[in-house]
């Protein structure tokens, strides 16, 4: 699995996806395009439609549940039904929102977390509320538990920058 390199909601051709992870002793001899894509009527952003994971890392995803082909480390197929869940703690230690998506254009009234991953700024409208956190452990993975520190709250405010090393939490 390779993907764009410029983040997930790039576009590149699977040939040049190949070409990139070939190497000697590892040669990409098969590839395929094994996602659909959406384009956000508003914004014109493409994103993937499915989950992505890539050596246990969340590329993008949401909490639809979807039908989901995954590879696992022995190589053996696997076909489910899958959605990410996810959720952001307040610092009062109670309030608790759900991430709707991970790395995906931002719908009205949904939560998105975005990472480096989706590329150097979350390409959103200026009609929502962007929250940067920094200090959360990279690369996010499948499972776990992350804290972080709020940076930055920009009102009203949207395609805000991505620092490597942060996150970033969209509502509109």
């Amino acid at each position: 699995a390779a993907g764009p390199a410029a983040g997930v909601s790039a576009v590149a051709t699977v040939r040049s996806q190949a070409g990139r992870v070939s190497r000697d002793g590892h040669r990409v001899v098969a590839a395929i395009n094994g996602d659909t894509f959406a384009t956000d009527s508003t914004t014109g952003v493409r994103h993937p439609g499915g989950l992505h994971v890539h050596e246990g890392e969340l590329y993008s995803g949401s909490s639809t549940v979807r039908p989901t082909l995954g590879i696992g480390g022995a190589q053996s197929p696997r076909l489910g039904d899958v959605a990410v869940t996810a959720s952001v703690t307040l610092p009062d230690g109670m309030t608790t929102l759900t991430i709707d998506r991970v790395n995906k254009a931002r719908r009205s009234d949904d939560l998105v977390l975005y990472s480096p991953r989706w590329g150097t700024a979350t390409r959103t409208l200026a009609n929502g509320t962007e929250v940067v956190l920094t200090g959360a452990a990279e690369p996010l993975r499948v499972s776990g538990t992350w804290t972080a520190t709020v940076a930055a709250v920009l009102l009203a405010r949207g395609n805000t920058a991505i620092p490597a090393g942060s996150l970033v939490l969209s509502a509109q």
